[in-house]
C-alpha cells in the first residue's frame, strides 16, 4: 500500500510524504492526508519545508523531522502523521542554516546545515543535547550531511581545505575520533557533500572528482579505514555522481542527477562484495534529473526527480534484488502540482518512505 501525508502550512508550502510499502505496489493504493506544520512567532509563508533551502527529511520508527527555511526542524509523529513540534538551535532565535542536513536513530537526532557547528537532539522531549563543532573551527561546510549509527556520528565538510572537503567521525557523545579526507582528493572534489551509512561503513561522495564526474569512498567505522573507492565505469565529465548517495547491503548508490546527455540522471550502483557495478535509469525519459536525492533499505532503493521545472516532481521505486536496470513503480506528486519539487528530499525506514515536495503551494 502506498499512503500519502502532505503538511499543509496554510497558504504557504508543503511537504509531501509517501508511505511506501515493500510488497506489491498500485497506483489504486495512492491516498492522501494534509497536515499542518508550526512556526511559533512568524509567518509560515514560504517555509520550503523539504526543500531548497533545508532539503532533509529522516524517518525512524517514532519521528519524522523535516528541515526548513529560517532554521526550524519541524517534528512529526511517524504513526498518526501528528505535528508534535518544533526544533531550533538558538533559544528564542533561529539559525538560517539549521536544518540543511539531519539524521535520526531512535529518539535522536543530529541536524546540520553549511556551519561550523551541528546539533544533537532528543526529539522525544525537543531538548538540545550536545553541539559538536567542526574541528578546524571554520565555516568549511560542516554538516553539509550528517549521518548517525551506532558507530557513531558521521559529518561531511565539503568546502574544507580549498573544497578538497573531508568528512569527520566522532563518538555519540561528540568527542573526536577521525577525520575521512582520501589521500588522492584535490581541490573542488567536495568531499562530503553528501553520505551514507549502512551498518558498520560509510560512504562519502566526491561528486567533483574528476572535472565532475564524481566518485566515493566506503570507510569501516570501526577502523576508520578505507575499505574501497568506487569509480563509475562510464561516467563522464559532467555526471556530479555522489550528488546524492544511499548505501544498503553491501550496495552503493550515487546518483548523477545533472549528468549529460539532456540531464535525464543516472544512478551508479556498486556491489561491493561482487566488485560490479551497473547504471539504473528511468524508463521515462519525459522526467528529468533522475537521481537527485536516494535513499535505500533493504531490497529498496527511491530516487527522486524532484527539481525538473514544470514537473510536480517523481519518486521512482528501484528494486535492488532484481536484475532490472529501470525503476518498477514511477509516482508522479500526488496532487500534480508543477514545480513542487516532489522527491526533492526523501527518507526510509522499514518499508516507510517519507518524500518532500518543499515548493508545493
Amino acid at each position: 500500500m502506498i499512503t500519502s501525508l502532505f503538511c499543509r502550512l496554510g497558504l504557504a508550502r508543503m511537504m509531501a510524504l509517501w508511505l511506501v510499502a515493500t510488497g506489491t505496489l498500485g497506483a489504486q493504493d495512492l491516498q492522501k492526508l494534509k497536515l499542518t506544520g508550526r512556526w511559533p512567532g512568524a509567518s509560515s509563508a514560504n517555509r520550503y519545508l523539504g526543500g531548497y533551502y533545508a532539503p532533509s527529511v529522516a524517518l525512524s520508527e517514532k519521528w519524522i523531522i523535516a528541515g526548513s527555511q529560517g532554521g526550524l526542524v519541524q517534528v512529526f509523529d511517524a504513526t498518526t502523521g501528528a505535528w508534535v513540534r518544533s526544533i531550533s538551535a538558538l533559544v528564542g532565535g533561529a539559525l538560517p542554516e539549521f536544518g540543511f542536513s539531519c539524521a535520526i536513530l531512535g529518539n535522536v537526532a543530529v541536524i546540520g546545515g553549511y556551519s561550523s557547528s551541528v546539533y544533537v537532539f532528543d526529539v522525544s522531549t525537543g531538548k538540545k543535547l550536545i553541539e559538536i563543532k567542526s574541528p578546524t573551527m571554520a565555516a568549511d561546510g560542516f554538516g553539509a550531511a550528517v549521518g548517525i549509527s551506532s558507530y557513531g556520528i558521521v559529518v561531511g565538510a565539503p568546502n574544507s581545505n580549498d573544497l578538497r572537503g573531508a568528512a569527520y567521525l566522532f563518538d555519540r557523545r561528540g568527542n573526536y575520533i577521525a577525520r575521512f579526507q582520501p589521500a588522492d582528493s584535490v581541490a573542488n572534489d567536495y568531499v562530503g557533500e553528501a553520505l551514507a551509512i549502512d551498518g558498520g561503513l560509510v560512504a562519502i561522495s566526491a561528486r567533483g572528482a574528476s572535472a565532475l564526474t564524481g566518485c566515493a569512498y566506503v570507510y569501516d567505522l570501526r577502523s576508520v579505514a578505507l575499505v574501497k573507492k568506487l569509480v563509475p565505469t562510464g561516467g563522464v565529465a559532467g555526471d556530479e555522481a555522489g550528488g546524492a548517495i544511499a548505501m544498503s547491503g553491501g550496495r552503493v548508490f550515487l546518483g548523477a542527477g545533472y549528468g549529460p546527455p539532456n540531464q535525464n540522471g543516472k544512478i551508479f550502483q556498486f556491489n561491493l562484495a561482487a566488485d560490479t557495478q551497473k547504471i539504473l535509469v528511468s524508463s521515462s525519459l519525459n522526467y528529468s534529473f533522475l537521481g537527485t536525492s536516494l535513499v535505500a533499505e533493504g531490497g529498496l532503493l527511491l530516487a527522486g526527480c524532484g527539481t525538473f521545472v514544470g514537473s510536480p516532481g517523481t519518486l521512482h521505486v528501484f528494486d535492488i534484488n532484481s536484475n532490472s536496470t529501470t525503476e518498477m513503480q514511477r509516482i508522479v506528486e500526488p496532487d500534480g502540482v508543477d514545480n513542487a519539487y516532489g522527491g526533492s528530499a526523501l527518507a526510509l525506514h522499514q518499508g516507510t518512505a517519507v518524500a518532500a515536495a518543499g515548493e508545493e503551494l
